[in-house]
């Protein structure tokens, strides 16, 4: 291969495996960085102002698939200042990777027709935010791994195949 073709295309997959790089450096790892953090902050009890759930339909018309998610306003308390809150968990998307938005979503449905008081992580040096659930979806990020793990995979392989060829 010519020394300038050679070039083009080393240039050309480490572009691809940056891709996967960039993605994972702006994508996946402010989520693990973000669910890391909130395993240290505060809890105390907040009141269901309102859930509403909203049902999606996705898939084919013959097998349709529903995703189920709440949109929620809380109110809970911290040194006597009272704060609203509206952020359900880490992830303001709607997945439904192991059906963890269904079940969230349903759960916090029975706690506000019931009256229950429920469990709020705050940030102790912002208790503005806040969010009811902070379990980190590791299946979701596996999922999201898949892009990065191709693009650095692929890129790096091709690179190292076209710049080591005899």
């Amino acid at each position: 291969m010519p020394k300038g073709l050679k070039w083009f295309f080393i240039v050309l997959w480490a572009s691809f495996m940056a891709l996967g790089l960039i993605y994972f450096s702006l994508i996946v790892l402010p989520r693990l960085y973000l669910g890391y953090q909130v395993q240290s902050w505060k809890t105390t009890t907040a009141k269901l102002i309102n859930v509403e759930l909203h049902t999606q339909k996705y898939g084919k018309p013959l097998h349709p698939i529903y995703q189920t998610h709440a949109t929620v306003v809380y109110s809970y308390f911290v040194n006597e200042n009272k704060y609203i809150g509206k952020r359900v968990s880490l992830y303001s998307y709607h997945d439904n990777i192991n059906g963890f938005q269904d079940e969230l979503a349903y759960r916090l449905m029975s706690s506000f027709k019931n009256k229950q008081l429920v469990i709020v992580y705050y940030n102790q040096s912002n208790p503005n935010d806040s969010m009811l659930n902070r379990d980190i979806q590791w299946a979701f990020l596996a999922v999201q791994m898949i892009f990065p793990l191709i693009c650095c995979g692929v890129g790096g392989s091709v690179v190292f195949a076209i710049y080591y060829e005899p």
